[in-house]
């Protein structure tokens, strides 16, 4: 099955296909009413990721969805990846945004495919595509200005079809 894969602002119609019934059903209902979960997923809150949200389509069917959340990492105090997993670097991102904090990392959130998708390399396709967007974001983040909106960056990243880095956390214990 081959896999094409688009960032959410370079294919917007395909948001609400990612957020059908069918991908939606993987999660376990609590994961949805998470107040880490509404910094990110919440409508007002999404419209800022979607460079690092992807559909992939087969046969002109949404078929897998992928999130990812840019962050400031090695910067006031970040030195280790969190303990608090997926939450934390959910807020790490909205704190970062709402001090004008430039990200130079990226972390994967999710990502979910139907049954169809499974076992022939998609997700790996996924990872690459979360991959090169983090890559690019890294070497922006090197050479951008930092007073420089990194949302002309997350437009030539769509724009290039360069796509973003997932990020390993520890699973907190217990």
């Amino acid at each position: 099955m081959g896999l094409e894969i688009f960032t959410l602002r370079e294919r917007p119609d395909l948001r609400p296909l990612i957020f059908a019934s069918d991908l939606q059903s993987v999660w376990p209902e609590f994961m949805t009413h998470s107040a880490a979960a509404e910094l990110y997923f919440a409508p007002w809150m999404f419209d800022r990721y979607l460079d690092y949200a992807f559909a992939g389509v087969a046969d002109g069917k949404v078929v897998a969805r992928a999130f990812s959340v840019p962050f400031a990492f090695n910067t006031g105090g970040r030195t280790e990846l969190p303990d608090g997993g997926w939450d934390q670097v959910i807020r790490w991102a909205h704190d970062d945004r709402m001090i004008g904090r430039a990200p130079n990392a990226l972390s994967a959130l999710e990502i979910s495919m139907l049954p169809e998708a499974r076992g022939s390399g998609n997700s790996l396709a996924l990872l690459g595509a979360m991959k090169a967007c983090a890559k690019d974001l890294e070497q922006c983040s090197r050479r951008c200005d930092r007073t420089k909106s990194i949302y002309s960056h997350a437009r030539r990243c769509a724009t290039t079809s360069t796509r973003c880095v997932p990020m390993v956390f520890r699973s907190t214990p217990g």
